[in-house]
């Protein structure tokens, strides 16, 4: 079996022919050999006469040069020129796919190429009607392999639910490539007409999304577990209330004795986390009650968030959480050796400027956010919705327009759609409902597709 090299129209298993550089009137050389030599990597470098050394803030792969070189065997001038001209426009193409399976392998890898016209072409000075072209094609750094879907997973919107309860772990194995790779995400219907959040942890052991029941929490000021509600998550006494019967100012209400996990260390817990609350307004005239957490030993609180009115029960967004909250040097001197965090005492604060409502606490939900996160407000149209990471765009489509864009149905989206880290365990938090009427007992289901990146080819 010959190699494969062709421009293609698209990546995928059987795409539309554009040219054949080697099975068809074109051919490739092995002398020299085809380079798909890996990109090369840019680097901020940051230096200071007063230290040793530079440090490199950050790193980018830049995009490679695919290099090789074809002959033409032709029967006429023309027939050169014809077959020329056929090569030239692929070349000049503002975005192209460059098809390439070597002799033996499974499957193709594609680069998605650049425009690239300037290739030195020459004739053959031995044999008649013989061209050589020495091809420099600039490509995206990374070869991409053929579409995978994972198995659809039902995600449940119960964090106290015994599977998926608002995530679920992508296995290490289910991920191939050697880079991380933008995911791409059909989330079903049940998130039409919703704000959602989709995040993902996709380093070290699984972790990172904690749920933290209020009822288990230590009731603090004019705060006490009630009893079992099948509305609020959790069993027996299965949420806290605040009456604000004695104190409406801003003050502790449930505290946690060592958050995530009380009396635990771990390098796990490492990182910033955006939390959650699963809360409601009830009875009494709704009015003014905001919220806070107080953490790092009492020494940092975040911003005051208002509790939305709308007198259900509600995932709202309470702020940034980081762990830890002091100064973190992360390892031991020079020995590369990871320190554990300490667990810390949280604190939910609230206050009731106005009204006489209470305030309703079920659960608090800590999900990763230094790596990616986002929070999409999709339209009210009941279309099948899509988290596009290569395209970093959120959309939806109708049934019956399955190739087609809902064109005035694009939703408003802040943050980074998730990316997915090949031979790691991904964790991926979703809530289908954010800051509107909520129910536990709604599911989701997803399917999570990606194309693998390559830095050489297709092991």
């Amino acid at each position: 079996m010959p190699h494969t090299l062709q421009f293609v129209d698209k990546i995928d298993a059987s795409p539309t022919l554009r040219l054949d550089l080697n099975a068809g009137k074109w051919k490739l050389l092995r002398d020299p050999a085809p380079d798909f030599s890996p990109p090369s990597l840019k680097r901020a470098v940051v230096s200071t006469l007063l230290r040793d050394g530079s440090e490199i803030p950050a790193t980018a792969y830049e995009n490679r040069v695919v290099k090789f070189r074809l002959y033409l065997q032709g029967t006429t001038e023309d027939d050169l020129a014809t077959e020329a001209q056929k090569l030239h426009r692929e070349l000049d193409r503002a975005r192209n796919v460059l098809k390439w399976q070597p002799a033996g392998a499974t499957s193709p890898v594609f680069f998605r190429t650049h425009r690239s016209p300037d290739y030195r072409l020459r004739n053959d000075d031995e044999v008649k009607f013989r061209l050589f072209a020495d091809l420099a094609v600039v490509a995206d750094p990374f070869a991409y392999g053929l579409k995978v879907s994972l198995s659809p997973v039902t995600v449940n919107n119960d964090p106290a639910a015994g599977s998926n309860p608002c995530r679920w772990d992508i296995a290490a194995a289910s991920l191939t490539g050697d880079v991380p790779t933008p995911g791409y995400f059909n989330l079903g219907l049940n998130v039409s007409g919703k704000k959602a959040m989709l995040a993902v942890r996709r380093h070290g052991t699984p972790g990172g999304v904690y749920a933290v029941q209020a009822e288990g929490l230590t009731q603090g000021t004019d705060t006490a577990t009630q009893p079992n509600d099948t509305a609020f998550s959790g069993v027996s006494n299965n949420y806290s209330r605040t009456s604000f019967a004695t104190a409406t100012a801003m003050t502790t209400r449930l505290t946690h004795t060592g958050w995530p996990d009380a009396g635990s260390n771990s390098v796990e817990y490492r990182g910033r986390y955006r939390v959650f609350a699963r809360v409601r307004q009830n009875g009494g005239a709704i009015g003014d009650i905001n919220v806070r957490i107080l953490y790092g030993n009492g020494q940092y609180t975040t911003e005051k968030v208002p509790v939305p009115v709308v007198g259900s029960i509600i995932w709202m967004d309470m702020g940034i959480l980081p762990m830890p909250a002091q100064p973190d040097p992360i390892s031991e001197g020079y020995s590369n050796a990871e320190l554990s965090v300490a667990t810390a005492n949280v604190r939910l604060q609230a206050e009731r400027v106005t009204g006489s409502a209470t305030l309703d606490w079920d659960v608090f939900l800590a999900v990763p956010a230094d790596e990616e996160l986002c929070i999409v407000q999709w339209d009210s149209t009941l279309n099948t919705c899509y988290l596009d990471g290569p395209q970093d765009k959120a959309y939806s489509r109708s049934a019956s327009q399955a190739d087609s864009v809902e064109s005035l149905k694009a939703p408003a989206m802040v943050g980074s759609i998730p990316l997915l880290s090949p031979n790691q365990i991904n964790r991926i938090a979703l809530l289908q409902n954010l800051e509107a009427a909520d129910t536990k007992g709604n599911t989701t289901s997803v399917t999570v597709s990606f194309w693998p990146r390559f830095l050489y080819i297709r092991p």
